[in-house]
Parts: structure tokens; sequence; C-alpha cells
């Protein structure tokens, strides 16, 4: 009777293996980009995204007012970050800080966690939902998580998103082909810690691979990807881009020739979201 007391006491004191609060949750730093949050947020959120982890690094706009709905429903947890960045690689050293936060907050609660940015847009490209997507690799002999390559999109020489328009249906021109760049989803109970912005370390016996269950560099995008909106459109290229990425040692030129550089291709895949994306921000 003592033992199965305590066998009792185990199981509603702990969770059983594979049983988690969220199936895939998103782990994200910001600053100074509350125009934007709500359509990011919107967007993950009907591609089956259950909970965001976001990390808001000295943001002076009113990221609070935007984010307070998704708090309250507790969609959010807002973490404040308020280290500050000299150099590229004093900002990668502060993301890697949060992610690897984020990671150790999530690592019982949810199966998957993905590390992407404000700017950057993850779907699959046949299926309209992760959770079935990611379904696959979770019985999946060694695979602990997969990169997903970006595409990377510019201004679209847009001089600024209308109010009345979604970002994703305004800045449609993008380099033809997926860059070599890659972002990672996991699952944590899989993984050691967060190495890099791109990359996390596997506990032993497991590893990353790509969407087709390869290793990098392969490039695919024909499953899975992350359309990268770096610069967004002009006005934010000129007014929040460039003087970051001045103070941080990048010249201006190098920036806008960034910016401009990807306006190449016309790229409508992420198009089937744009209806029912704006039909969930208009209910909001």
């Amino acid at each position: 009777m003592i033992k199965l007391f305590f066998l009792f006491l185990s199981l509603i004191t702990f969770p059983l293996m594979g049983a988690y609060k969220y199936d895939l949750s998103v782990c994200m730093i910001f600053q100074d980009e509350a125009p934007y949050l709500k359509e990011w947020i919107e967007f993950h959120q009907l591609l089956g995204v259950d909970h965001f982890y976001l990390y808001n690094n000295n943001s002076k706009d009113n990221y609070i007012e935007v984010l307070d709905p998704y708090i309250k429903n507790d969609v959010v947890e807002l973490i404040e970050w308020p280290q500050i960045a000299t150099s590229v690689s004093e900002w990668d050293q502060i993301q890697v800080a949060a992610y690897n936060d984020a990671f150790k907050r999530a690592k019982s609660k949810t199966k998957w966690l993905a590390i992407i940015d404000s700017d950057e847009f993850l779907f699959p490209t046949l299926e309209n939902n992760l959770h079935k997507f990611l379904k696959k690799y979770e019985k999946q002999k060694g695979i602990g998580g997969i990169l997903v390559s970006w595409v990377c999109f510019g201004t679209s020489w847009v001089e600024k998103i209308p109010d009345d328009k979604l970002l994703i249906e305004t800045l449609t021109l993008c380099v033809a082909t997926g860059s070599d760049q890659f972002k990672s989803i996991f699952m944590p109970k899989r993984v050691s810690h967060v190495c890099s912005p791109h990359y996390v370390i596997y506990k032993e016996g497991y590893r990353h691979c790509t969407p087709s269950g390869g290793m990098p560099p392969f490039i695919e995008i024909d499953r899975i990807r992350i359309n990268h909106y770096w610069s967004r459109d002009e006005w934010y290229l000129n007014n929040f881009k460039i003087p970051r990425r001045v103070l941080w040692g990048t010249d201006s030129a190098t920036s806008q020739h960034w910016g401009h550089a990807t306006n190449v291709h016309d790229d409508t895949t992420i198009f089937r979201f744009v209806d029912p994306l704006r039909k969930r921000m208009s209910n909001l």
C-alpha cells in the first residue's frame, strides 16, 4: 500500500513523459517593434504556435499595449532583457543568453521550441499547420530538431507598409533561392543548450537535420521555410535598421545594399495565409 501511495504521488506531482502543456512554443527577442508584433503573433498562432517567450530589449515604444491582451490570455510570457549591445557579437551573446533562459523555461512545458526573430515568418509550404508538419520527426531515431532555411526578402521598394495592409502581403520581392542561413526548431528534451541564434547543441545520441532528413549545407525551402523580412520597408530600413547597424559597426551603404539587393524575385508563397490572418486580426 505504501509503495502504491508513493507511485500515485509521483504521478500527480510529475507529468508523464511526453505530457506537455504546449506542443509548440516560440522564443524571440525584440526592440522597438510594436507595430509588427501583432501580425507576427497572430500569424504564428494561425499556424499552430501555442505559446510565446518574448524578451524585450530596451524598447521605448508601446509594446506593452500591444502585448497586454496576449499576456492576460497566457499566450505570451514577457521577460525584460535590458542588456545593451555595442556590436553584432555582443548582440549575439545577448540573444543566446535570452534563448537559453527560454530553453530552461520551456523544456518541461513544450514539446517543440522554435527560435526565430520578429521579422521571420515560419511556415510549412504544403501543410497549413506546424504541429502536423513536425509530428513526423518526433519518432525518427536520433533526430532532435530540424534546420529551416531563410528566404530573404527586401524592402520591395515599398516606402511604408500601408496601415490597411499586412506586411506579408506587401513585401513580396526576395532572392529566389533559399539562404544558407538556418534557424532551429527542436525538442527541448533532446537538447543540451543553445549555442548561437541559429543552432543548439544536442544531447548525446541526437542531432539536427534538414527537412528532408539530410544534413547542411543543403538548402531546402520546398517543405518548410522562413520568410525573412530583414529590412521590412524603406522607412524601417532607414529609420531603424541602418542606424542600429551603424552603432554596431556596419556602414550605412552596406545595410542599404542588404535591404535592396534582395528585391529580385516576386514570391507570393505565403499568400494563402493572408485572408485567414486578416480575419483573425479584424476579430481582435
